[in-house]
């Protein structure tokens, strides 16, 4: 039915607009700082995808933030460089609360995680069922959709979860007192069968290099022209 196929077209032109015009103000805010001399052209390889990218995305805040971030870097001579033409591909593949869940990460000084377990009797095989894992200390989403962008960002190596830990079991009072861990260990421990024992197993989520160096969520500012 064309009338159909003109109606969607007329809202996915609009939302692409739309979407465009909202990544510039960002942009022009984010450079209003930086000297004029130091603003340059980006780079095709970076500038062109990312565009494109940002005319598909779903109307979100958090993506337009990350691709103008992207593209306020890749326009501050002083930061160019630090721009890789992966990034455009990896917040392509970032959902709002990707976005949202590792802006988190990056701004903690400490990531601790913890999986809880139960361990069945020796008698039927003694072996551990993981019963919630990586269980966190950001509370701001469900924990499901949490895992679901946990196992996303790992998936584009912006982040590790490690089975190392922090020596310091003081570290861990961020997850176990969160209001999940307190009432699924009290779910947990209240319905363990004859033999089964509760187990916890403390981690660590690190953020990588490549996490690290995206760091999309800083924009060029005069303290790094000074630097240069």
């Amino acid at each position: 039915d064309r009338s159909v196929s003109r109606g969607l077209g007329d809202v996915y032109k609009r939302q692409r607009e739309y979407n465009v015009a909202e990544t510039e103000k960002l942009l022009a805010k984010k450079l209003e700082n930086i000297e004029p001399e130091k603003i340059v052209s980006p780079e095709p390889y970076v500038a062109v995808p990312a565009l494109q990218a940002i005319s598909y995305s779903m109307n979100s805040d958090e993506l337009r933030e990350l691709y103008a971030n992207l593209l306020a870097k890749s326009m501050c001579i002083d930061t160019k460089n630090s721009v890789h033409p992966s990034f455009v591909e990896i917040i392509r593949q970032m959902s709002p609360l990707d976005a949202a869940t590792f802006k988190i990460i990056l701004n903690a000084d400490l990531r601790p995680l913890i999986d809880m377990k139960i361990r069945s009797p020796k008698s039927v095989g003694g072996g551990t069922n993981t019963i919630f894992r990586n269980v966190s200390w950001i509370l701001t989403y469900p924990y499901k959709q949490l895992m679901v962008s946990f196992d996303n960002l790992e998936r584009l190596n912006l982040i590790n979860i490690s089975d190392s830990y922090y020596t310091h079991s003081e570290n861990y009072q961020l997850a176990t007192n969160t209001s999940f861990y307190v009432t699924n260990k009290h779910i947990i421990l209240n319905n363990l069968k004859s033999g089964e024992s509760y187990e916890e197993d403390k981690k660590v989520m690190f953020v990588t290099d490549l996490g690290n160096l995206c760091l999309l969520y800083t924009s060029p500012s005069p303290r790094d022209t000074e630097r240069s």
